[in-house]
């Protein structure tokens, strides 16, 4: 009525034993309506909405939506984004009326402000005083007793806000709800378990108990299992305890959610998440940020910077077992899996009614759009969507399909965007390719090109940046520069060839259009008179082209650290966290500006690289930066954070490795610029 207007007369329900149909506004549920189709005709209402509309694809709601033919249909839902693909936008035929996020409601003042604390679970001490989270396993054969003292005691020190706790617990298992509710009980709390199994009286019950409940008869827990995560309105919940593993961002925004609704007398929701040894808890931040890219530096950031990413006065934070467990469950997590690419592909599709282009998904808010130009999909988009698209025909010559791989797989990433404005101009039928380089880069981002850059972009463009003769013969073809006798650039006949194809022209279009904002986006803060940026993370292959080297460098080659001549440049790779069988180097952080670094190993404080990192004679030119990763741990990104020039302080000396079987060279670095706060937290743990 508040939103409607009119009399309480014209208002009926239609659910269970209550049939008031013959009313200007019918309230109805599902079950019933499905039931009762035949008593109306098609056209018996003018105006239909469907709440939790996510749920549409279900043989009930189908059938409802089939039968009725209103004027208007209009479908709401928290969650529209089905993981099963069916397309929940195409029954309202792609029209978005509104669209609102929960960072985006947050922000607006829409919802009740919360305060999350992900709390790891409990922790043994092992012989070396070094403590340690429960794994699963160890976890259900703590007795119930530790267990329920544990959640009673976070749960009294986080507190709620009101007169009494109201609170909702979420479980992973009937029997673990059971158990959890009857500690509690034991415990003085008044608690009750509910399931799926418990009638919809029983389930109203225990809600009146919990939210208006007065002395014996009140309660100040409901421990849930496979219900309540949507469909139910509990504005007088004041605290949210999470005993389960997060299953998916949709889940665990509804069951936050369950908190998130406004009421008098409550400023605010305490959310506890108990956060064991899960695969999954990468989700976590993805949940709490709304930031469905994938990207794993961005994860890490989120759970290194905590409540930045929660607009008002909410509040994100984690103890120390607890964002070491998310760390390392974004280290194992397979973010560019073809499961994974599938879904974001089809909620996407779902929601432009249309195949959507490589930049469509940075502007949705969706997954990034990276992952689709890496081994597992064969290196581009056009070949992702030739294996999950059953409508997709476009067909390819062997050559260009190569080279759309190539393309994607070597410049997709966006590191550089020189290559880029080199195929830009090609597209548009320039000649003088390499003056339009330097004038276009003077103009994209104030970079002057030297004959360095110039040198290492011509030789990515003619296949000779790889490593060896056996490289480039695999990547025999993909040129797409000619270079003349005087120098000049011109564009390769065999790819102007190519391009004659019209859906091959498109996709090197698209490729350069998703670059430019790529760009544009992560890495157009240039680092000083580089291409680098500061904080951004960057593979090998990636740091051999930004420092303008003439050729790729193979890892191993590196080891540590390595000298181009050609450049002056000397980077610096450090892994932070090392295995217990690595070269026993003991490479640290004093200060978020100072680093004490140990040399490869029988290497003195006489030798040509103690020479070239203090700058010494004939070295005095050399420019050394600083990359840092926390571990090789992370399978899909062998990346490393750029932190920007380094310099000496004071001279190295010769010391003794700790396994007293080598012998290196210290030294201690004073970086230019001091570490981001999160990303030193991350990396040194501290």
């Amino acid at each position: 009525m508040r939103v409607l207007g009119g009399d309480k007369g014209e208002y009926g329900i239609m659910s269970g034993t209550v049939h008031e149909e013959n009313r200007r506004y019918v309230f109805a549920t599902m079950q019933t309506l499905a039931r009762k189709l035949n008593d109306f005709a098609v056209s018996d209402f003018d105006f239909i909405i469907i709440d939790e509309v996510h749920r549409a694809g279900a043989p009930s709601y189908q059938k409802i939506m089939a039968h009725f033919q209103p004027r208007f249909w209009l479908g709401m839902t928290g969650s529209p984004d089905r993981p099963d693909g069916f397309d929940i936008y195409g029954l309202f035929d792609y029209n978005i009326v509104y669209e609102i996020r929960l960072q985006d409601a947050m922000k607006n003042d829409l919802l009740c402000p919360f305060h999350y604390f992900g709390i790891g679970d409990l922790a043994v001490q092992n012989t070396d005083r070094q403590y340690r989270a429960y794994t699963p396993s160890e976890f259900m054969r703590l007795e119930k007793k530790e267990y329920i003292r544990h959640i009673i005691e976070k749960a009294k020190y986080y507190g709620y806000c009101g007169e009494r706790v109201k609170g909702l617990v979420f479980a992973s298992s009937r029997q673990k709800a059971w158990d959890i509710a009857q500690g509690l009980n034991e415990n003085g709390y008044k608690a009750l378990a509910l399931s799926g199994d418990d009638s919809q009286d029983v389930r109203d019950e225990a809600v009146r108990r919990l939210t208006s409940g007065n002395g014996e008869e009140r309660l100040d827990y409901l421990v849930t299992v496979d219900i309540f995560n949507e469909g139910v309105d509990l504005p007088e919940v004041n605290q949210i305890l999470l005993l389960r593993p997060t299953q998916s961002p949709i889940i665990f925004v509804q069951q936050l959610g369950r908190g998130l609704r406004k009421h008098e007398g409550k400023d605010f929701v305490v959310v506890l998440d108990f956060i064991g040894d899960y695969d999954n808890n990468y989700l976590i931040p993805v949940a709490l940020s709304g930031d469905l890219s994938y990207r794993k530096d961005r994860l890490r950031r989120i759970v290194s910077v905590e409540s930045r990413h929660i607009p008002g006065i909410s509040s994100i934070h984690f103890d120390r077992i607890a964002k070491e467990r998310i760390y390392q469950a974004i280290d194992r997590a397979k973010t560019s899996s073809m499961e994974l690419l599938r879904e974001a592909y089809l909620a996407l599709k779902n929601k432009l009614g249309r195949v959507p282009d490589l930049t469509d998904y940075e502007e949705h808010g969706q997954i990034d759009a990276v992952k689709f130009l890496q081994k597992g999909t064969g290196y581009s988009y056009h070949s992702f969507l030739a294996r999950v698209e059953r409508n997709y025909q476009i067909r390819l010559t062997q050559d260009a399909t190569r080279r759309i791989a190539w393309l994607s797989r070597k410049l997709g990433n966006a590191v550089r965007l020189s290559e880029t404005i080199v195929l830009r101009s090609i597209l548009e039928g320039e000649h003088h390719l390499k003056a339009s380089l330097v004038r276009r880069l003077a103009a994209a981002c104030g970079y002057k090109a030297t004959q360095a850059h110039l040198q290492s972009v011509e030789n990515m463009l003619t296949n000779n940046f790889e490593r060896t003769e056996q490289d480039r013969a695999r990547q025999w073809g993909m040129t797409f520069i000619a270079v003349s006798p005087n120098g000049e650039w011109e564009a390769d006949p065999g790819f102007v060839q190519a391009l004659e194809d019209a859906n091959f022209k498109h996709m090197v279009e698209e490729l350069c259009t998703f670059v430019e904002r790529r760009w544009q986006a992560l890495y157009s803060a240039r680092y000083k008179a580089t291409m680098l940026s500061l904080g951004a993370s960057y593979t090998y292959d990636d740091v051999c082209r930004l420092l303008d080297w003439d050729k790729l460098m193979p890892a191993q080659n590196i080891g540590g650290y390595f000298y181009h001549a050609g450049t002056k440049t000397l980077p610096i790779f450090i892994n932070y966290d090392k295995p217990s069988d690595a070269i026993p180097y003991e490479d640290r952080f004093l200060s978020r500006q100072e680093l004490l670094f140990l040399s490869k190993t029988n290497r003195r404080a006489d030798s040509d690289d103690a020479r070239r990192m203090t700058r010494q004679n004939p070295y005095e030119d050399t420019t050394i930066y600083l990359f840092v990763r926390k571990n090789k741990n992370d399978n899909e990104a062998k990346s490393f954070y750029f932190l920007g020039e380094i310099e000496a302080c004071g001279a190295p000396h010769d010391v003794t490795l700790r396994d007293g079987k080598g012998r290196a060279f210290e030294i201690r670095w004073k970086l230019q610029q001091a570490v981001e706060q999160g990303l030193y937290e991350y990396l040194t743990g501290e």
